[in-house]
């Protein structure tokens, strides 16, 4: 991912979720609303990463463990 489209796809979602409680994936730190919980390397410390780096990081991987999904939830107004 280019960091002109990180950019992009930054100001697009802080625009249409401004709601939404986004976060960075931990490899490629693109702001998304899904990220799946892997472990990928010889260390075993858990990663919360986007479909795309899932994607990349899962196949072939002798070190590969999938941990859970974690999903963006709306923020709570106050009554």
């Amino acid at each position: 991912m280019t960091l002109k489209t990180l950019q992009t796809t930054l100001t697009y979602q802080r625009q249409k979720n401004s709601s939404m409680q986004l976060k960075p994936c931990d490899n490629c730190q693109a702001i998304v609303n899904i990220r799946y919980r892997i472990q990928q390397d010889e260390s075993q410390k858990w990663r919360l990463v986007c479909p795309d780096c899932w994607t990349l990081l899962s196949g072939d991987n002798p070190y590969y463990r999938y941990g859970g999904t974690w999903k963006a939830r709306g923020t709570k107004k106050p009554p």
